[in-house]
């Protein structure tokens, strides 16, 4: 289902279950859920052709989103519903840059926080806003 609101009501969550923290098993796949429903959409329209996938190795190193052009470009991104982002946040989006090299143009991880904070070349922690910034 990829409607998160949707998915939130039948399950009987209120707003006041998914503040960030407090419901950590339901407001993560919700948001996560809802972050990759907005790039899907975007993606529709983009003058590029774009390829989605998400991303999980033997090791549980998991990528949310995985947008690939069909010359190999990849951008990927994270969702957390944290407000703050710690190093530990960011280890699989340097892992997965690390392991694609040149070919990874772009890392993201979205946060419900308000501020961008580089993390590293190629790769930044960004508001989860940021979806809808031109």
């Amino acid at each position: 289902m990829t409607d998160s609101g949707l998915v939130a009501h039948l399950l009987g969550l209120t707003a006041a279950r998914l503040v960030p923290g407090r419901d950590p098993d339901h407001a993560g796949p919700l948001l996560e859920g809802f972050a990759v429903e907005q790039l899907r959409r975007q993606a529709w329209w983009s003058n590029e052709e774009v390829r989605l996938f998400h991303y999980r190795d033997y090791d549980q190193r998991e990528i949310d989103l995985v947008v690939e052009t069909p010359d190999g470009r990849v951008a990927a991104i994270e969702t957390k519903t944290s407000s703050s982002i710690g190093e530990r946040d960011a280890r699989h989006l340097r892992w997965f840059a690390d392991k694609l090299g040149d070919r990874l143009v772009a890392g993201a991880l979205l946060h419900t926080g308000s501020t961008a904070v580089p993390l590293g070349p190629r790769l930044a922690a960004l508001p989860l806003s940021a979806l809808w910034m031109g």
